[in-house]
């Protein structure tokens, strides 16, 4: 793939990409982006836990953490401190329909369907309200992760807004969505057998436990013959 030279807009450094990621247009988006597709295991995505915040350092401010609760909704688990000032508030545990406009939030539930069960990577570019000339712009990014069954209900993201935000919370509407397929991950059997309840809180995952003999009584019945239906005598001379 061709090599290409581009320059973030929010900083003076260049970024040498290629040209699938040349949509990326802050370096802090590429260094998330670059560091998810790091810990990936060939084709298989990251799991949840594969995830160091340490290693992304530079953009922690802006990086966060989804769940999906349903088919088309994802809940912030984790969030910089960007978002919480855009919002005014906590943004941890609230819907990412809530950065959008109510106009909007149909065409984010087709982009959340995609990005968990496609799965897809995706890239917004938004705008707002803002207080300056310019606006105020931003750049979504979300990268589906695995959680601890294999199943693809995580993802990391990272939002990255420009200009002097408006009255909080603020709220985008979608300027452009671009989704980029993934290999469909293998599909892995999350089906319980069920068993008596006081069973399960005793022995939890581990296997039924068998009545403890001491070796040698073990070794005692075994050895012991059947017990015949009536007693008898045995003469001794």
């Amino acid at each position: 793939m061709r090599e290409i030279q581009f320059r973030p807009e929010r900083d003076d450094a260049v970024v040498s990409i290629s040209k699938r990621q040349a949509t990326l247009k802050s370096k802090i988006l590429l260094d998330t982006f670059d560091y998810w597709n790091g810990v990936r295991r060939g084709s298989a995505l990251p799991s949840r836990g594969d995830i160091d915040p340490r290693r992304i350092e530079g953009a922690l401010p802006y990086a966060f953490i989804l769940e999906l609760t349903t088919p088309t909704l994802a809940r912030f688990r984790v969030a910089g401190g960007h978002l919480n000032d855009l919002r005014g508030m906590e943004v941890r545990g609230m819907p990412l329909a809530g950065l959008f406009e109510p106009t909007d939030r149909s065409r984010l539930q087709s982009v959340i369907e995609e990005v968990f069960d496609g799965p897809h990577w995706a890239e917004l570019s938004l705008r707002g309200e803002g207080k300056g000339q310019d606006g105020l712009t931003a750049d979504l990014l979300i990268l589906p992760v695995l959680d601890d069954r294999g199943a693809v209900t995580r993802a990391l993201g990272c939002f990255v807004s420009r200009g002097i935000p408006g009255e909080e919370p603020n709220r985008f509407s979608s300027a452009a969505v671009r989704t980029t397929g993934l290999p469909k991950q293998r599909a892995i059997d999350t089906s319980v057998v069920r068993t008596p309840r006081r069973s399960r809180e005793l022995t939890g995952m581990a296997e039924e436990l068998a009545p403890f003999l001491p070796e040698s009584m073990g070794q005692k019945v075994a050895e012991q013959p059947a017990r015949r239906s009536a007693p008898h005598l045995r003469v001794v001379k």
